[in-house]
């Protein structure tokens, strides 16, 4: 089939992350539509998607709102039914949003593609739906249709519809879409169709608007329904600012002595810092992909200034942010993984860090340290040229919930005192805390003012409790050795 794909989308929703349904459609015929996937948060239908790959849907990226994690239900006509002949349950092992859709919320760049746990069972019932090409467009008037799980009326007493509905829908040429939705709508990764009273409603953002038998677009519940373009899809499938921290209070480090560094870069310049985990996966901060897309690892390096031979410059090919980051700019959950184009090859300059045990917990005194190419100082504008180091000392979880409150969870945060102004600043978030020489932590945030400002302890998320969510990102690319020793 050809499929014209862009991913349901509801803008200015109300709460949830049910998006959309079929409004002025009809019962699909049973099984017609077996690229179909109902994706559902405890038993709960959420939002729509399609089987792309055995191994992959395509859906909105706006779906993970308050719904994590998600079950992907191939081969479903009727919701309320068992179906045990047609219908398979997967889960999910990784969610990839894409890279520039920093906020939950965000209506450009709403994508996201669902890699399975397990392959789907291709069959009459369950099948792939086929992409267009990436420079296909779709006439304005072309006959499409939509089909989901979702609204059957805008009314709000309205419920979901428990068998698939399809709707015919007709698109339009992009000025009249801009006419009608304004700044919303962008011309360059979004269509829309308008058909009166006929179209999508909340339940089904992710699903497919299929225009002679390809996949093109996602939905929004209006008159006129706006579509995120496939177009953001291939490109996808083809491969306060980021700079969060420095180093203050330290000293050079010894050239090469914290092998397992990463720069991370954005056109040249360092705006993150971050540990080589094992030799494809680098951890980082999730908000450090603020403005900041795409990143370079740099490996083996210590002076930024000076390229020398133990460097490793290598694109990333996969961004894991975890899936209950919401935004760049959220506090909690602000991890990320970085899957390595290449593999990096391991020297005397470039090594892996180990990672804790899951109930590994460092008690408040121990003498840690943390390093970075950040800021020197709150004043500088600039960060250091080469590798700061200092140490510091962890502190205990009730005085940094007495400072920071509401912004600290000691569940899966740490931090340490800023005595004598020793810690961290602009320009190395997401560099490690090492302690016991494993990396504990992974810098988070501290006072924006005065990063050197002793009232306020220096914050970092606590790797041990993101633990089982790294394991289960490396395991979904053959992860075959221990995290618990370095390398």
């Amino acid at each position: 089939m050809y499929l014209n794909l862009l991913i349901l989308l509801q803008l200015l929703s109300s709460a949830g992350a049910s998006e959309s349904g079929i409004v002025g459609g009809k019962i699909a015929k049973p099984h017609s539509r077996p690229y179909m996937v109902s994706l559902q948060h405890r038993g709960h239908h959420v939002c729509g998607g399609m089987l792309i790959r055995e191994d992959f849907v395509l859906t909105s990226a706006h779906c993970l709102r308050s719904a994590y994690p998600l079950t992907v239900v191939l081969g479903a006509h009727n919701l309320t039914k068992e179906e045990k002949k047609s219908r398979q349950e997967r889960k999910v092992s990784h969610y990839h949003r894409h890279p520039l859709h920093e906020n939950i919320t965000q209506l450009s760049y709403d994508i996201m593609l669902l890699k399975l746990h397990t392959n789907a069972v291709l069959n009459e019932y369950v099948k792939v739906i086929e992409l267009p090409n990436k420079d296909k467009r779709i006439p304005a008037r072309t006959k499409c249709s939509v089909a989901g799980w979702g609204k059957t009326s805008p009314d709000k007493t309205s419920g979901a519809a428990d068998v698939l509905m399809e709707v015919e829908v007709t698109m339009q040429f992009n000025f009249e879409c801009v006419k009608k939705w304004k700044d919303y709508f962008i011309n360059s990764q979004m269509i829309c169709t308008d058909d009166g009273q006929k179209g999508f409603c909340q339940g089904d953002s992710g699903g497919p608007v299929v225009c002679k038998n390809k996949n093109v677009a996602q939905d929004l519940c209006q008159s006129t329904t706006m579509y995120l373009n496939l177009l953001i899809l291939l490109q996808l499938l083809s491969s306060a600012g980021a700079s969060e921290s420095g180093i203050v209070g330290g000293k050079i480090a010894k050239p090469h002595s914290r092998p397992y560094m990463v720069s991370l870069q954005h056109r040249g310049h360092h705006v993150c810092g971050g540990m080589l985990i094992r030799e494809d996966f680098v951890l980082t901060s999730a908000h450090c992909l603020r403005r900041t897309y795409p990143l370079t690892v740099v490996l083996g390096a210590h002076d930024l200034k000076k390229w020398k031979k133990s460097f490793q410059k290598i694109q990333v090919s996969h961004y894991h942010r975890h899936p209950l980051h919401e935004n760049t700019t959220q506090i909690s959950y602000d991890v990320m993984l970085l899957k390595l184009r290449t593999t990096a090859r391991l020297t005397e300059y470039v090594k892996v860090i180990g990672l804790p045990k899951e109930d590994e917990h460092i008690p408040a005194s121990p003498k840690c340290s943390v390093a970075g190419w950040g800021k020197t100082n709150s004043n500088n504008n600039q960060g250091s040229g080469v590798l700061m180091e200092v140490a510091v000392t962890v502190e205990d979880d009730s005085e940094c919930k007495k400072v920071w409150q509401n912004y600290f969870d000691k569940k899966q945060m740490m931090c340490t005192r800023t005595t004598g102004g020793k810690g961290f600043c602009q320009g190395d978030s997401g560099g490690p805390l090492i302690c016991n020489n494993k990396a504990q932590g992974i810098v988070a945030f501290n006072y924006p003012e005065r990063c050197d400002d002793s009232q306020y302890p220096h914050v970092f998320m606590n790797i041990p409790f993101f633990l089982p969510w790294i394991k289960e990102v490396l395991h979904g690319y053959g992860a075959n050795m221990s995290l618990n020793k370095q390398e």
